[in-house]
């Protein structure tokens, strides 16, 4: 076994918002808790739902890998699925979309603040949900999903 790379195992933590401002955070969630949490998102008492797979450094390292997937939003059964990454040249943002859903405008919760999107942006519950089982089980974008650049700061 000498030479070889150890395995690092990725770690998830999922953090849910809370309207009033609390933050609740479970350290090793189930598939149950992760799924029941996107489907509490309403806005009206949960607006926020983040996923985060980190590794811990290779030995002797000192930095932690990490990659987010936050769901936001939950009006009218839409949120917004954003997935960060960090890169050596910035952190990439990508969102799922529905392109046919269009460019109308629609308001609704992300990061906890009204902001006003195209229509396409605003995904179903469902989407959030599959987008969710990739990044829990394989991490990275669910390949069967519409994915969209969004920034790269």
């Amino acid at each position: 076994m000498s030479g070889r790379t150890p395995l690092r195992l990725a770690h998830l933590v999922l953090q849910v918002h809370v309207r009033s401002g609390e933050e609740r955070r479970n350290e090793s969630p189930t598939w149950a808790e992760v799924e029941a949490a996107i489907g509490g998102l309403d806005e009206a008492h949960l607006d926020q739902v983040i996923l985060t797979r980190w590794w811990p450094a290779a030995q002797g390292g000192q930095s932690v890998e990490d990659e987010s997937l936050y769901v936001d939003g939950g009006a009218r059964n839409r949120v917004v699925v954003t997935q960060m990454l960090e890169l050596a040249q910035g952190t990439a943002f990508y969102q799922v979309v529905e392109r046919a859903r269009g460019q109308v405008h629609e308001d609704g919760l992300m990061g906890q603040q009204t902001v006003d999107l195209p229509a396409m942006f605003w995904v179903t519950k469902d989407l959030a949900v599959a987008a969710a089982r990739h990044f829990v089980e394989h991490g990275g974008r669910a390949p069967d999903l519409d994915w969209q650049l969004d920034v790269i700061q």
